[in-house]
């Protein structure tokens, strides 16, 4: 999954879209449709701070959702 995918399924978990997100996160819609379009493979620690806050995790388990595959899953037991 990469940062796009945790997105999408993040608002689909939570049933909200991507405005209500921006204004929840207080993140730029901008910089939120960038991560969730690919036009940004770089996601801020702000970013990840404020996502890790509204899922009540640590920012380390959001981060390796957002860059875990299906690839590197399947080597873990």
């Amino acid at each position: 999954m990469d940062v796009s995918g945790f997105l999408d399924k993040l608002m689909e978990e939570k049933q909200i879209k991507l405005d209500q997100l921006s204004k929840e996160l207080n993140i730029s819609l901008q910089t939120l449709y960038n991560l969730r379009n690919g036009n940004s493979n770089k996601i801020s620690r702000n970013v990840l701070k404020k996502l890790s806050v509204f899922l009540n995790v640590s920012p380390e388990i959001v981060a390796y959702q957002c860059i875990a595959d299906r690839d590197t899953s399947r080597l873990i037991d």
